[in-house]
């Protein structure tokens, strides 16, 4: 399978992500978290991407993901892909972490690189529909990090 280059767009768009029961929990120290956000800040301004390593993805089976009780509207109602992260769950979780961090105290109004913040919580964050509520990345409800 070939190797190609995505944005954080492209990878969420219509998918969302569980880092399974065999995966550690995140494990990311200060140390590591820091040299992140310097990557971050050497390619900020400029037309250069960060690159942060394969992801390795698997799709969730349908045994697997009926299972997740809380989100199979998303995969039945809104058509996204159930995906198990196999490889590169720090780097996705840093990421996601590093993206609520930055819209956590916006209004749902504010726009942030040229999008509403509530469509940037839906994209990447959680999907909702007049029900239901829906992580975009979570773990596993038996990975001792769910809680996360």
């Amino acid at each position: 399978m070939p190797t190609e280059l995505h944005s954080l767009a492209k990878i969420f768009n219509n998918r969302f992500f569980r880092i399974p029961d065999y995966q550690r929990g995140y494990a990311l120290g200060e140390r590591q978290v820091a040299d992140f956000w310097s990557d971050l800040q050497r390619v900020a301004g400029t037309d250069r991407m960060h690159y942060c390593g394969q992801l390795t993805l698997e799709l969730a089976d349908e045994n697997e993901w009926r299972r997740w009780d809380d989100d199979i509207w998303l995969v039945e109602d809104a058509g996204y892909e159930p995906l198990f992260v196999v490889d590169g769950q720090q780097r996705l979780a840093t990421a996601i972490i590093l993206l609520q961090s930055l819209l956590e105290d916006l209004k749902e109004d504010d726009v942030l690189a040229g999008q509403r913040v509530s469509e940037l919580r839906e994209r990447y964050l959680a999907k909702g529909n007049r029900v239901l509520k829906s992580c975009l990345f979570g773990y596993a409800k038996d990975n001792p990090s769910h809680e996360f």
